[in-house]
């Protein structure tokens, strides 16, 4: 499953237009790195259900500023999904409570050789390298 500890701290969650999302975050980015092996024959499968969730996510969850899939180069069966969200109480209440993503996760569980999930706060804007040119 995809479970993500609940925070009891509450945030007033972004209606702030995609193209100013990252300079409007209102504390530190906090980041998901999703990590994974499907099992042999079941990538296509994975991308074909993801690929709905992730244009849903950029449509409508403004607080979402990263949400991208990468296959592996040397293994074509392992994955990463990168995800920054302007805080973790977007995260765990407009993403994870999503009915798409609920739809989603219940489709996957036996997809997966292994799963990992690795969560970072993102240092500030111009501290230490960049997102993009």
């Amino acid at each position: 499953t995809l479970a993500v500890p609940n925070s009891s701290s509450t945030r007033s969650l972004s209606t702030t237009p995609p193209e100013q999302q990252v300079d409007m975050a209102t504390g530190p980015v906090y980041v998901v790195l999703v990590t994974a092996k499907v099992r042999s024959g079941c990538m296509d499968k994975f991308k074909e259900l993801f690929g709905p969730l992730a244009k849903h996510v950029e449509a409508n969850e403004t607080g979402c500023f990263t949400y991208k899939l990468s296959i592996g180069t040397e293994d074509p069966e392992t994955l990463c999904i990168f995800e920054r969200y302007e805080s973790k109480e977007y995260f765990e209440s407009v993403h994870l409570e999503s009915a798409l993503f609920k739809a989603f996760a219940a489709e996957i569980p036996n997809m997966f050789e292994s799963k990992s999930f690795t969560f970072y706060l993102e240092e500030p804007m111009g501290s230490f390298g960049f997102m993009a040119k």
